[in-house]
């Protein structure tokens, strides 16, 4: 019988994208969140979220939901407390937890990082502010219970509201040739929404368990990558200036490659390299 996947923040960057996977794998799916969703509640609501896995059982609860603005996380950590770890306690700590797999979508910046060397799922961890400490917070919940599932991983898209996703701004920066500075000492193995609700897909029905990264088979600076973006949409950008990400708060890590030899030798497949993510952005769907 093909288990039921439940996603929770439907309407988000990689919810979105996740249901397309879904269809297009013809996987049974439900999604939840506070507005537009199948099921619309407040998921920091403990009571609730028990009646709903009453009503609506799955197999597999994917959360895709999490504040992301690192601004907004040091403003008001307590709201940023309740959206990134209180919604997974309620579901760890469920009565009814035994009942389905949780999947647990984290982030690299949880990683101290070392420069040249990519950060392997047991390597040291440096939370340098408070999205990376709810975050944590919310893995270690997670790690309650053995049957959990953590995705640290590093992804962007197009999620056309109010707040851009670093490659919308990318794409702004190009195509109005705005002047910006760019770091180089800021890496990141990112990864385009298509791939990585593809593989999250996999593991999920493969019934991973533990911390897996996420991520492509390489890591370079986002210098590199706005330069990359650019030379993929055949425009010349000189309109800008190098400089150190130490310049910008809230503080982050540097050095957030990843490590994904464990994802690839359990799916038995290759991570896409950064010329590849970069073509799927530009191309705008999954494969």
């Amino acid at each position: 019988m093909q288990k039921k996947i439940m996603i929770l923040g439907g309407t988000g960057l990689l919810g979105k994208c996740l249901i397309k996977t879904c269809q297009i794998n013809k996987q049974k799916y439900v999604t939840v969140g506070r507005n537009n969703c199948d099921i619309n509640l407040d998921l920091t609501n403990k009571s609730l979220v028990e009646e709903m896995l009453h009503e609506y059982p799955c197999q597999i609860i994917i959360n895709a939901t999490g504040l992301t603005s690192l601004l907004e996380c040091e403003e008001n950590y307590k709201k940023c407390f309740k959206i990134n770890a209180k919604i997974v306690d309620n579901f760890i700590n469920s009565k009814l937890s035994k009942n389905y797999k949780f999947i647990q979508i984290s982030t690299d910046q949880v990683y101290k990082g070392k420069e040249n060397i990519p950060n392997k799922e047991n390597s040291k961890i440096k939370l340098n502010n408070n999205y990376a400490k709810t975050k944590y917070a919310a893995e270690k919940i997670c790690l309650k219970n053995k049957n959990s599932l953590i995705i640290r991983t590093n992804f962007t898209g197009i999620k056309k509201n109010d707040i851009k996703t670093f490659y919308e701004w990318t794409l702004d920066v190009l195509k109005e040739n705005k002047y910006v500075n760019l770091f180089d000492d800021a890496f990141n193995s990112t990864i385009d929404v298509y791939s990585a609700s593809e593989f999250i897909l996999k593991l999920a029905l493969k019934n991973a368990e533990g911390i897996f990264n996420l991520g492509s088979s390489d890591f370079i600076s986002k210098k590199e990558f706005i330069l990359k973006v650019a030379k993929e949409l055949n425009l010349k950008f000189e309109n800008y200036s190098t400089t150190s990400i130490d310049i910008i708060k809230p503080k982050r890590s540097k050095n957030l490659g990843l490590d994904i030899t464990k994802i690839s030798d359990f799916l038995k497949l290759k991570m896409p390299n950064s010329k590849t993510v970069i073509k799927n952005l530009v191309r705008g769907k999954i494969n």
